[in-house]
């Protein structure tokens, strides 16, 4: 222990600063009225807590006595200075107050009429903020010298200031001097490591905002430009009104093994696998952020908790139980091997969970790890995986054909139901059997050197195969491959075998019908050849003939690659690369949607065709080959595509959802009477306020118009913005149309600006009108401003007044389609009538009085389809 610190004159002024505090109105406070001499006269107060006497008791005591020794010389040279002339003076002193502690004292002295002979003297007592400013003295000094001890660098930022003051052992840890170190933010973020430097403002921008306390680890750059890593623990303090004011904060220099525990922590945090760290007790000591996530709950709600809060309460007393009997014998192993375990959430809900258990022992006793995860999406996988394996076990049961796998011994591994049925032998039973215990041994020496065959090559390959039957053997046709493990070695083989024999038969009964299929075949409109295995053609019939541009006669002994397949790069065909020659050579039908034949003068053209194979005695003698000229197809599907491309194209560029304009309900839909259409309307908004409604019409219909469409509508709306002049727009688009579009082709256009502030619109219409509707139904015809586009070069077009518009009226842009429409008894539906609908539904949304016109013009005409492309586009002022 160290003796108390005297007072001094120093100490003094320290001690009446304390008293000027304003947190000492709080104070004990007396007032004392005295003689020039300091005598008391009467005293009032709480003179027994501040000096421990009463008022009567302290009645004619000298003032300067009342403050020991020490204290009253500093009292009377007080009392000489206002005797001297001053008005008031100030002294802070130590009083002794008997059977207590010393007080800490504030006096003001003051002489208000010097006629009277008598001073007022007030006394405060501070004796507790002084000793507060004492203790906070010695704690900043212990601070100071802790930092420098420890070697911790310590600081304090002033926020709103941008104030950074640093004590502690900065020069032992960075090497800096005080003035070298930086003031602000800014500079200390400078001596940061690039690498960590967004990260730690990242870091220190979040702490900012939830008022959380910092835990901070980076580089910063020493005094001799070497890198140091750093740990920053830091807290903030908020002032009265929650603002935070200020932060106080530890550097200390991170050790190398120190830095392998912050890597192992990171790795734990980190990690997608849910981690635990439970004592004894089965008390919840650490919760990593996955497995918080996991449960739902945070790492402070789980610290301390039982770890059965984790599990389903019908499942924690046993838990608890079978806790008890491992702890007493803990290994390492998963949890409940071969059960499903479940999980419980914070909010109730259950899940399936894979648990492993690792006892360890920590200075501070015994702990458990357990790494927790969720088997949620693997009970799913393995759940998908058994139902596939049934889908792939009915499959294999219920198919016509014998499957069955085998090790490299021959031993059976497997056997769909058809091998049990057709070989009345339990499979259950010849699992681990080879053929030879099964089969009669010359077919079983038949399977095997087939079986080996396809071992050694590793390749796929097919074989006719005899297998023992009730009524006599029946011939197979077996497709065997290698069974491959993940890494490519071969342990086993799979076949699929199939029952031909009926194939076989109906071939060889169908020789005798040869003569008369020929002359079926040459009474048909599709082309037919024979082709043996070495590609000669053996027949033709007359409809091949003809097409090939030769006599059926000359056909026959020529190589089919040199008749009918067109070279390739210049040379005829090999058979390896001919899928008519590889019918033959594999016995398998092969369908060709499209190829190119060549005639007998060298012209090409298009063909699909079916190869089919021709088996004799069970082997393949060759292939037929029936084929169809599909030129006229290809060119109706050619066109059809294109016009199916077009109407897919349009469909995109047409708007698809009705435009949002303040104060203006608008709708647009266009019908077309083909796949491509040639009426156009859009919606281009120029402004928040602003928006130009656009309706073409290209005369006809089809391909054509809807390209001179497309055309129009990119030009429009690369052109026209909040600015654009729609004179100029027409213009240019007139021009652009007169070079591109055909002599008999031109475009109808109407272009109405909306400007919703103004409630008002203009338009400009090339060969197109409009009609405005006010709420009362009456009409205004709003006729054309300008010819046509695309007719003429020389163009002259007129922009309109701007109509001034209320609420209920509506804006009418419509295609000649809809008029146009005919009745069966061909009566023209005509403008009359649609603007008479529209007058009648003229309070509905836009969009049904659209659907309304439509649907009615499809009853007057009884057609479902329109004969003439229909577009309306509507814009109802609210």
């Amino acid at each position: 222990m160290t003796a108390p610190a005297q007072p001094s004159r120093n100490d003094g002024r320290d001690r009446f600063a304390v008293a000027g505090d304003p947190a000492s109105n709080t104070c004990d406070e007396i007032i004392l009225v005295c003689d020039v001499d300091g005598v008391i006269q009467c005293a009032s107060g709480d003179c027994r807590e501040v000096l421990g006497r009463t008022p009567e008791e302290l009645r004619r005591c000298s003032w300067p006595d009342l403050l020991g020794s020490e204290e009253s010389g500093n009292a009377a040279a007080e009392l000489r200075r206002l005797r001297s002339g001053s008005f008031s003076t100030t002294l802070l002193s130590r009083v002794p107050v008997a059977g207590g502690d010393d007080r800490e004292v504030a006096w003001l002295c003051c002489l208000p009429d010097t006629g009277q002979n008598l001073m007022l003297i007030v006394g405060r007592d501070v004796s507790r903020q002084f000793e507060r400013a004492r203790r906070q003295r010695e704690w900043v000094h212990r601070y100071e010298l802790a930092g420098q001890l420890h070697g911790l660098i310590v600081y304090e930022w002033e926020t709103e200031a941008d104030e950074v003051v640093w004590g502690g052992g900065f020069e032992s840890v960075l090497g800096y001097r005080r003035d070298e170190l930086p003031t602000g933010l800014a500079g200390w973020l400078e001596l940061i490591h690039p690498e960590d430097r967004h990260d730690a403002e990242r870091a220190a921008e979040e702490v900012l905002a939830d008022q959380s306390a910092a835990h901070l680890t980076y580089r910063v750059r020493r005094a001799d430009g070497t890198w140091v890593w750093i740990r920053d623990d830091a807290s903030f303090v908020a002032d009265a009104d929650g603002r935070l004011v200020r932060m106080i904060g530890t550097l200390r220099e991170v050790p190398v093994d120190q830095e392998f525990d912050e890597l192992s922590r990171l790795i734990v945090t980190s990690t997608p696998t849910g981690i635990l760290a439970v004592d004894a007790a089965g008390r919840i000591l650490f919760s990593n952020p996955h497995l918080q996530e996991t449960f739902g709950y945070t790492g402070q709600e789980l610290e301390g908790q039982m770890i059965e809060v984790l599990l389903p309460e019908r499942l924690r007393e046993r838990h608890f139980e079978l806790r008890q009997v491992w702890q007493a014998n803990p290994t390492p192993r998963p949890m409940g091997s071969g059960l499903t375990l479940f999980g419980r959430r914070k909010d109730g809900s259950e899940f399936p969970v894979d648990i492993a258990l690792n006892p360890t022992r920590t200075r501070q006793g015994p702990v458990v790890l357990c790494t927790v995860a969720d088997r949620t999406e693997r009970l799913a996988a393995e759940n998908a995986i058994r139902e596939r394996d049934h889908r792939l076990r009915d499959i294999l049961d219920n198919t016509s054909a014998v499957m069955y796998l085998k090790d490299l011994d021959g031993r059976y591994l497997l056997a769909n139901r058809q091998w049990e049925v057709l070989f009345r032998i339990d499979r259950q039973k010849m699992i681990g059997q080879t053929d030879f215990e099964l089969f009669p041994e010359h077919m079983a020496r038949a399977f095997r050197e087939n079986d080996e065959l396809v071992a050694r090559s590793g390749e796929v390959h097919e074989f006719e195969e005899s297998a023992p039957h009730a009524d006599g053997p029946h011939t197979y046709l077996s497709l065997k491959f290698p069974l491959r493990r993940s890494n490519g070695e071969i342990y086993g083989i799979g076949g699929i075998s199939t029952d031909i024999s009926e194939r076989i038969e109906a071939e060889r009964e169908n020789e005798w019908l040869k003569h008369r299929l020929e002359l079926i075949l040459n009474s048909i409109g599709d082309g037919l050849y024979g082709v043996d295995c070495d590609g000669t053609i053996t027949f033709a019939n007359f409809a091949a003939a003809r097409m090939l541009g030769w006599n059926a006669e000359e056909l026959c002994g020529q190589d089919h690659h040199a008749v009918s397949h067109d070279p390739l790069n210049d040379r005829v065909r090999a058979d390896s690369e001919c899928r008519v020659c590889k019918v033959s050579r594999e016995g398998v039908e092969t369908d060709v949607e499209e190829e190119q034949f060549r005639r007998k003068d060298g012209s090409l053209f298009p063909v699909e065709y079916t190869s089919t194979p021709v088996f004799d005695e069970g082997s393949i003698v060759g292939s037929v080959v029936t084929f169809r000229d599909i030129s006229e197809r290809i060119r109706r599907e050619q066109a059809e595509e294109e016009l199916r491309t077009a109407q897919a194209v349009q469909q995109l560029l047409y708007p698809r959802t009705s435009p949002t304009l303040n104060g203006v309900d608008i709708a647009g839909a266009t019908h077309p009477a083909a796949m491509a259409c040639g009426d156009y309307f859009d919606f281009i908004r120029t402004g928040s306020d602003e928006m130009v409604l656009a309706l073409g019409d290209v005369s006809g219909h089809g391909l054509g118009p809807a390209l001179q469409m497309v055309e129009a509508r990119a030009y429009l709306r690369a052109t026209i913005n909040a600015e654009s002049d729609e004179r100029q727009v027409l213009t240019q688009l007139n021009r652009l149309l007169v070079e591109d579009t055909p002599v008999e082709s031109f475009l109808t256009l109407v272009l109405a600006r909306i400007d919703a502030r103004s409630r008002s619109f203009c338009y400009a219409g090339a060969g197109h009108n409009a009609y405005l509707m006010r709420s009362n139904g009456q009409i205004e015809d709003l006729p054309s401003t300008g010819i046509v586009l695309g007719l003429i070069s020389d163009f002259d077009m007129t922009v309109s007044e701007r109509f001034s518009v209320g609420s209920g009226d509506l804006l009418l842009l419509l295609s000649d389609g809809l008029q146009e429409t005919m009745s069966p008894q061909f009566e023209l539906f005509g403008m009359d009538r649609a603007l008479d609908l529209i007058r009648e539904h003229r309070h509905r949304p836009s969009a049904e009085i659209i659907e309304r016109l439509y649907r009615s013009s499809r009853d007057f005409a009884c057609e479902d389809s329109p004969r003439d492309d229909i577009t309306v586009v509507i814009a109802r002022f609210l």
